[in-house]
């Protein structure tokens, strides 16, 4: 249900986390970018949000822009983009176009 899907979120950013900081990943980096690309099409916008949020922020390790391509972010980015707007979440909207923008080529 949406609580094993947050917590599963919650995992896969913590992951992110120490891996970004340089402490080894208990996850791969593959497997938990997956894991934020396919929190992007949740049903609850700010878990959705926090996940392009976090994809964004990934980002600025530039080796993992093909990565995160390679997981397929960018469909989903841009219908996350759709949603947040029908929903008049701005700011979900806002960090949707700004990851999708990062990974076009």
């Amino acid at each position: 249900g949406k609580g094993a899907e947050e917590a599963g979120g919650v995992m896969a950013l913590r992951a992110l986390a120490s891996h970004a900081c340089g402490v080894p990943a208990v996850v791969d980096t593959q497997g938990c970018l997956q894991a934020l690309v396919a929190l992007l099409d949740s049903n609850s916008l700010p878990v959705a949000a926090g996940a392009a949020d976090a994809l964004g922020s990934c980002l600025l390790l530039p080796e993992t822009r093909p990565l995160i391509l390679n997981a397929g972010a960018l469909r989903p980015l841009r219908a996350l983009r759709r949603r947040a707007l029908a929903a008049g979440h701005a700011h979900a909207a806002d960090t949707a176009e700004m990851v999708a923008e990062r990974l076009e080529p």
